[in-house]
């Protein structure tokens, strides 16, 4: 049985929405939605160039929706202030663009925002072990970053376990992203590894209904939650969360 506190967080990715009618898709998903997921890439970290503090300052003024912001950029730190500036409400940076991660997720922290850190899929799990007490969240790539529309790598599914167990044994509280190519066949496992907040961008503004295809992915995500054993760390999750609302309050 699932307590309240780990029901899963759906996380739309708006880089699969219709840019046309940007605001129209987030409010169509908004329902089943714990978060909109917004991809800033600078075109160097990765070959491609997206959205950035515009967009986040444009949803946020229309919504009042949580705002989780991947950043995929080198020298991430010196973004940070002016996307937390914009409305950004969690900002991810990755590993592997970062000089000091503990200090980029001290920095985040100081600005009131969600601190997270992501890996790709060529980066072991065990390079976050250092900084998981600093962290609200961590986000394990399923894709190679930079690119909707890719296949789940599977091997994501044993970093995902790992971390879990590892939040356990130090009794922590931060929760665990998993971000690419996510969908209905998927995303089960994922949860069961223990995922707890899930990235889907084609699975849902690809489909007819999004709001229907984020309601079956989130249905389906509490199955496979409902057979992860998770440990004591539970409570721990909702105080972080609790508290990541206070800090961004």
């Amino acid at each position: 049985m699932i307590h309240d506190e780990m029901t899963p967080r759906i996380a739309p990715s708006i880089l699969a929405a219709d840019f046309w009618a940007l605001g129209e898709a987030i409010e169509s998903v908004a329902e089943h939605a714990s978060m909109i997921h917004v991809d800033v890439m600078d075109g160097r970290f990765v070959p491609n160039i997206t959205m950035g503090n515009v967009v986040i300052e444009a949803i946020k003024a229309h919504s009042d929706i949580f705002i989780d912001c991947h950043l995929m950029a080198i020298q991430p730190s010196s973004h940070f202030a002016s996307l937390a500036q914009s409305g950004a409400d969690s900002i991810s940076f990755h590993y592997e663009a970062s000089d000091d991660p503990g200090e980029d997720l001290r920095s985040l922290r100081e600005l009131g925002v969600g601190a997270s850190v992501a890996i790709s899929p060529p980066t072991s799990e065990e390079v976050l072990f250092p900084y998981l007490e600093s962290a609200d969240m961590v986000v394990v790539m399923s894709v190679n970053p930079g690119f909707s529309g890719q296949k789940f790598i599977d091997s994501a599914l044993g970093k995902i376990e790992r971390l879990r167990r590892r939040r356990e044994e130090l009794g922590l509280g931060f929760d665990i992203e998993v971000d690419g190519g996510i969908t209905e066949k998927n995303i089960e496992k994922a949860a069961e590894a223990g995922a707890t907040v899930f990235v889907s961008a084609s699975a849902i503004f690809g489909a007819d209904d999004p709001a229907e295809a984020a309601a079956r992915l989130k249905r389906q995500a509490a199955a496979g939650m409902s057979r992860c054993p998770y440990g004591p760390s539970m409570a721990h999750i909702r105080g972080a969360r609790d508290n990541l609302v206070r800090r961004r309050g």
